[in-house]
């Protein structure tokens, strides 16, 4: 791997020295397997449990923010860290804001994320970059898509990138960078890259842009990257037809993401075929991808666990399942598509043993990854 890589700073190569990469600005150290290259940890040396410690999320107040300056948690961390039964939620609880939890708890079955997910059918090869893969939630779904690809996710976030070594796609190789600058990568280093939900934060995007072309040879794909209601403090969101304009040395074609959505949810097929999306739609792009349609695009799709967006009433061998409400858009959204999720239901103990095609097929049953709730 160490050949793909380059310095973020000089642009020089790096040279594996263990727990460290070297370059000419000096050494960047590899905790729990993960390249620091930040400035922050250039020539300096630290255990996991100071660089979770280093991400915890801010306390209120002046003085609990004193208070973790003092006394950094350090040891709540460790003990929570070799916890052999320790969840991905467990520790999350631990690692990220209370609001943030729900995304992880019910992620693979969030709208977006099959959508994502299967725009990713067209991939045959890697490596493949992952931009901004936060948990490694679609970096595993890369995995389902080419096995024994060599897969590398990229994100500041050294707290979800550990979640996602740890729970979520241990085979995988990330990367603690930052991805809105100049990528730690050698030209053309991967086949493909993706990029789901991220690119509308960045602040550069024509420069992410730039980026994205310099290291990939072939496809790029940028799912839900545009979404109208989007709100952030201080970020201009970018309208999808220049967000186009910025991948136009590959042919790039815009995607309404609900179309994407309603073909995979009632065919299982990724319709690449009709491109279009406006500024009042939810829009996905791709960039070097042949516009046509893809069978198969449900290779991810397997269940043996009822899905937690489920309350559970157990009445002998029959389970009762009542789903979550999580707000009102999530709720109209699984309206739109009766095809996914119903509201209630009743099943038994030998459908979920037997792994019942049809409770897939709606995502009442999901396989999630080991230790993860």
């Amino acid at each position: 791997m160490p050949e793909l890589l380059s310095c973020p700073g000089c642009a020089g190569p790096l040279k594996n020295e263990g727990g460290a990469l070297r370059c000419s600005c000096g050494a960047w150290p590899v905790v729990e397997g993960i390249p620091l290259l930040v400035p922050w940890a250039l020539n300096r040396q630290f255990t996991v449990e100071e660089v979770l410690a280093r991400h915890l999320p801010p306390p209120p107040g002046a003085v609990g923010r004193l208070l973790r300056r003092l006394f950094p948690g350090i040891g709540a961390i460790r003990d929570s860290l070799h916890g052999r039964d320790a969840s991905f939620m467990e520790l999350a609880s631990l690692l990220m804001r209370p609001f943030e939890l729900d995304y992880f708890r019910y992620r693979f079955s969030d709208l977006s994320y099959l959508a994502s997910a299967a725009m990713l059918t067209p991939l045959s090869r890697g490596p493949v970059l992952d931009l901004g893969c936060g948990a490694g939630h679609l970096t595993g779904a890369v995995f389902r898509r080419i096995p024994k690809a060599l897969v590398v996710g990229i994100d500041i976030n050294f707290p979800l990138l550990y979640l996602a070594k740890r729970f979520v796609e241990p085979e995988a190789m990330y990367l603690c960078a930052n991805a809105a600058g100049r990528l730690p990568f050698v030209d053309g280093a991967f086949e493909a890259a993706v990029c789901a939900d991220m690119f509308k934060y960045l602040s550069d995007r024509g420069g992410a842009a730039r980026e994205l072309l310099r290291v990939t040879r072939g496809p790029v794909i940028l799912s839900h990257f545009f979404d109208p209601s989007f709100r952030e403090d201080g970020i201009a969101p970018i309208e999808p037809e220049a967000c186009a304009a910025l991948f136009s040395a590959r042919s790039p074609r815009l995607y309404k993401e609900s179309d994407i959505l309603g073909n995979f949810l009632r065919k299982r097929e990724l319709d690449l075929g009709a491109p279009g999306a406006s500024t009042s739609d939810v829009a996905s792009l791709t960039a070097g991808v042949d516009p046509r349609l893809y069978a198969g695009a449900d290779y991810f799709v397997a269940g043996e666990t009822i899905n937690p967006i489920y309350e559970t009433r157990e009445e002998g061998d029959r389970i009762h399942l009542t789903r979550r409400v999580l707000s009102e858009r999530h709720t109209a959204a699984f309206r739109a598509h009766p095809e996914l999720l119903p509201e209630t239901l009743t099943l038994t103990r030998e459908q979920v043993v037997n792994r019942d095609p049809e409770l897939v097929r709606q995502f009442v049953l999901l396989e999630l990854p080991p230790n993860y709730l």
